[in-house]
């Protein structure tokens, strides 16, 4: 019993690492946009060379109404 346990924790710990690097190669594809997709200024090199679609000025704003909807929803 042990040993199929023992597989299925295996195939779960390769399924998730395939999972990474697909996710991050997709990452790594979406880094050819040099402008914000919001205020269409330019996105600076390091923040395009990790994936990112804005400039953090927008990322920020963005990621504050992800928090004040998550914080309204969790009251209703």
């Amino acid at each position: 019993m042990t040993d199929q346990v023992d597989r299925a924790n295996e195939y779960t710990e390769i399924m998730q690492q395939l999972a990474i690097q697909k996710h991050q190669q997709k990452t790594r594809e979406k880094s050819t946009v040099k402008y914000c997709l919001d205020c269409q200024e330019e996105i600076p090199e390091i923040r395009q060379k990790n994936g990112y679609c804005r400039c953090i000025d927008c990322q920020r704003i963005i990621e504050k109404h992800q928090r004040i909807y998550r914080y309204s929803s969790s009251i209703s």
